[in-house]
């Protein structure tokens, strides 16, 4: 997040990360070696969701 971003634009940069990684099997393959393994991403998901839902 920079100084500059708000909150709703940070959760949806992250949500787009998020899909987008989700949505692209040559993304999750990608990040795989750098420890982003598909279940990490849906974790993410999760704890995104969770953020979101408590910031609102």
């Amino acid at each position: 997040m920079t100084i500059n971003q708000s909150y709703d634009e940070f959760f949806s940069d992250a949500n787009l990360a998020i899909e987008g990684a989700l949505a692209s099997p040559r993304i999750l393959e990608a990040l795989a070696p750098y420890g982003y393994p598909q279940d990490r991403i849906r974790e993410g998901q999760r704890l995104y969701t969770a953020a979101l839902n408590a910031q609102q």
